[in-house]
C-alpha cells in the first residue's frame, strides 16, 4: 500500500472522528441550554422524565408531593410550557414510540396522538403495589404486573392483554435445574404445592430496558 492511500485513509478516519465529536458536542449544548431554564426543583423528578417530539417532559410536583403537573422543555430553544397531559396516581409511568405518548395511572391510560388525547379505562386493574413502570414492547405500551406471579401485560386497543408469565422468580418462587439441559429454570406453577400465591412485597421491583426488539429485565427484591 503506497503512502497516498495511507494518508487518504488517515484523513477519512480523522474527519469521521471530528464529525462524531461535533455531533456529541451539539447534543450537549442543546441539553445545557434547556437545563439552564429549569428550576433546581426539577432535578428531584428527573427519574420520571422522557423525550417526546423534541421536548423533554418532566413530572414536576410541589412540596406536598400530592399535586403534580407535566412540563415540557423545548430541546432547541429551552422554552418551557405547562402541558395538559394529566397525571393520575398511583403513577404507572409513561412511554413513547416517537409519535404517540401513553401515560398510565389510577386505573386510566391516556394516549396522546398529536393534539388528540384519548382516555381509556381498561377492565383489568393493575396491582396497586406496583413492581414495574411502563415500557415499550414491540411498539406497544407494556407493564409487568404481580399478583403473586409476574405477568406481562400489553396495552392493545384499550385493554391490558395478559401475555403470560414472565420468567422471574417473584416472591416465594424458586428455580430448579432442568434434567435434560442442565440449566436453571423457573419451577412451573403446577409443580408448586402452594395453593395461595404469595403477595408481592413492597421491596420487589422490575426495571425493563428495551433495546430494539429485546427486553432486558433487571429484578431486585428481598
Amino acid at each position: 500500500m503506497n503512502h497516498g492511500v495511507v494518508d487518504r485513509w488517515t484523513w477519512v478516519i480523522a474527519l469521521g472522528t471530528l464529525l462524531v465529536m461535533l455531533q456529541v458536542a451539539g447534543i450537549a449544548l442543546v441539553l445545557i441550554q434547556a437545563f439552564r431554564k429549569m428550576p433546581s426543583g426539577y432535578l428531584r423528578t428527573f427519574e420520571i422524565a422522557l423525550i417526546h417530539r423534541n421536548e423533554l417532559l418532566l413530572a414536576s410536583g410541589d412540596a406536598s408531593g400530592i399535586q403534580f403537573e407535566i412540563k415540557g422543555v423545548d430541546l432547541d430553544s429551552g422554552h418551557e410550557r405547562i402541558t395538559d397531559y394529566p397525571i393520575h396516581l398511583p403513577w404507572n409511568g409513561w412511554v413513547t414510540e416517537g409519535n404517540r405518548l401513553w401515560l398510565a395511572g389510577g386505573g386510566l391510560v391516556i394516549e396522546v396522538d398529536g393534539e388528540r388525547q384519548t382516555e381509556y379505562r381498561p377492565k383489568r386493574k393493575l396491582n396497586v403495589l406496583q413492581v414495574c413502570h411502563m415500557f415499550l414492547y414491540h411498539g406497544l405500551p407494556a407493564i409487568i404486573d404481580n399478583d403473586g406471579v409476574y405477568r406481562l401485560l400489553v396495552f392493545n386497543e384499550g385493554e391490558w392483554e395478559d401475555r403470560g408469565e414472565v420468567a422471574l422468580p417473584g416472591v416465594g418462587r424458586r428455580w430448579e435445574k432442568d434434567e435434560l439441559s442442565g440449566e436453571q429454570q423457573l419451577v412451573p406453577l403446577w409443580k408448586e404445592s402452594r395453593s395461595d400465591p404469595v403477595r408481592p412485597s413492597a421491596r420487589e421491583w422490575v426495571r425493563v430496558i428495551s433495546v430494539g426488539d429485546t427486553q432486558h429485565l433487571l429484578h431486585s427484591g428481598s
